[in-house]
């Protein structure tokens, strides 16, 4: 990735803090596909390396889902998957939106009292706006 991508993605640390990290979503990350690299995050909020690989395993097969995943350390039940772009897990607490473009994968956390659909949406949408471009 050019330092000038690079760049323009770290900028997004504001609009994490100051959209994401609303009342629906709490905590949120990008990560840079090409490096596996956290390009930029909700304080103290990262994927382990394992984490990291299974969650890109389930979005090219569900199938590698079907026992749940983790995100820092949370497990979540697998609620869908389209086997492309996302995921919305949930557990008894918090859900889990993950959605990949073509570079960066976009991960939110989320209370279970808001409307997981809605939260769901705000992920997809970002992850929709990077794919749209390029990245």
């Amino acid at each position: 990735m050019t330092s000038k991508k690079k760049e323009f993605i770290c900028n997004w640390n504001s609009y994490i803090n100051d959209l994401l990290v609303c009342e629906e979503i709490f905590k949120a990350a990008i990560y840079d596909l090409y490096g596996n690299n956290l390009a930029s995050s909700h304080y103290l909020f990262y994927l382990k390396f394992g984490e990291l690989k299974a969650i890109l395993e389930g979005l090219n097969g569900p199938d590698h889902l079907q026992n749940g995943f983790s995100v820092n350390d949370i497990s979540f039940e697998l609620c869908k998957a389209d086997g492309k772009f996302g995921i919305l897990g949930q557990n008894k607490e918090l859900g889990c939106s993950i959605c990949k473009s073509r570079k960066l994968l976009i991960i939110g956390i989320h209370t279970k009292d808001e409307n997981i659909e809605m939260c769901n949406e705000i992920i997809m949408k970002l992850g929709d706006f990077f794919r749209e471009n390029n990245f």
